[in-house]
Order: C-alpha cells, then sequence, then structure tokens
C-alpha cells in the first residue's frame, strides 16, 4: 500500500488511467493506482522520499470494516482484477489475482460470508494463494490451529475501534 501522497503522476499518465471511480469508498485509491501504474511507461521508486501519514484515526474511511465498506473493497478487487488480467497474461498476473482474491477473502469474512467464500474459490481458480492472513500473535497462532475463518473471527475481535 502506498497512500496516495507518495506519488508524482504526470498529467498525460491520469488522462490515460481515466478518472477516480467515486463510486467506490474503500480501496479507491488502489483502483486508481492500479490503472495508473498500468497506463505508466516506467515508475521510479525514490527511496530517501518522505512522506508524513496520519494512521490509527478512529473514524478514517480506511478502518471502515461493515458491510458496505467491504462490498466496496470487494468491487476494487473484481476491478483491479479485471486490469491486470486485461493488460497481461501471465503466471506473475495470476500469481497476484490468487493472493488479491484470498486476501480479500481474510478481509470480508465473517461479515459477508457468502462474498468471503466467493473470494477464496476465486484464488483457488487463479492457482491458489500461500498468502496467510494478517494479524497478530494470537491471530497467526489461531490460523495455524483452526484455520483462517477462526482466525478472522479472533482479528475482528481483537481490532481496536
Amino acid at each position: 500500500m502506498m497512500p496516495p501522497i507518495c506519488w508524482l503522476t504526470p498529467r498525460s499518465v491520469i488522462d490515460r488511467a481515466g478518472p477516480w471511480d467515486e463510486a467506490l469508498s474503500l480501496n479507491d485509491d488502489g483502483e486508481y493506482f492500479c490503472r495508473i501504474m498500468l497506463a505508466a511507461t516506467g515508475i521510479v521508486f525514490c527511496a530517501d522520499a518522505r512522506c508524513y501519514y496520519r494512521s490509527g484515526v478512529a473514524n478514517s474511511l480506511s478502518r471502515r470494516n461493515d458491510a458496505r465498506a467491504l462490498r466496496s473493497q470487494q468491487r476494487s478487487i473484481q476491478l483491479i482484477v479485471q486490469h491486470l488480467q486485461s493488460a497481461e497474461a501471465s503466471s506473475r498476473v495470476q500469481e497476484a489475482v490468487a493472493d488479491a482474491w484470498q486476501m480479500l477473502a481474510y478481509e470480508l469474512y465473517p461479515v459477508l460470508p457468502a462474498a468471503a467464500t466467493a473470494a477464496q474459490a476465486a484464488a483457488e481458480a487463479a492457482g491458489g494463494s500461500s498468502r496467510r492472513i494478517l494479524g497478530g500473535r494470537l491471530v497467526r497462532w489461531s490460523d495455524r490451529l483452526w484455520g483462517w475463518r477462526f482466525a478472522a473471527r479472533v482479528k475482528r475481535l481483537t481490532q481496536r475501534t
């Protein structure tokens, strides 16, 4: 994840990528910058550049995990997958697609269990993913012992609100 403040993007690339999708509320920047990267002829990383990003804000959009926000995240992943697959048919794209679906399954569960199951199936259809659910020691331990669905419930219960 790169916050939008990290990107210096030429206007010509922005024009090729198209406008920001205002229908999305969660991961809208991820979908947009996927299109930016695909429209660019190259990307330069500046290791010495710095920016300040305020995180941990209780009411921030990125911290929302209600059904409406998660549906937006699901839609953004669907769009990202479409963008990537239309740009390139390769094993690296399939691996990225599988990882994106797998990570989405973790985020959707247990709020949208049917959508999480569909995301899990999409990850498998794309070749499977070795990505594990992200979380602290308790979440990782729960994942190993009882599986990611149990770990996702633990994660949701232990998240700061």
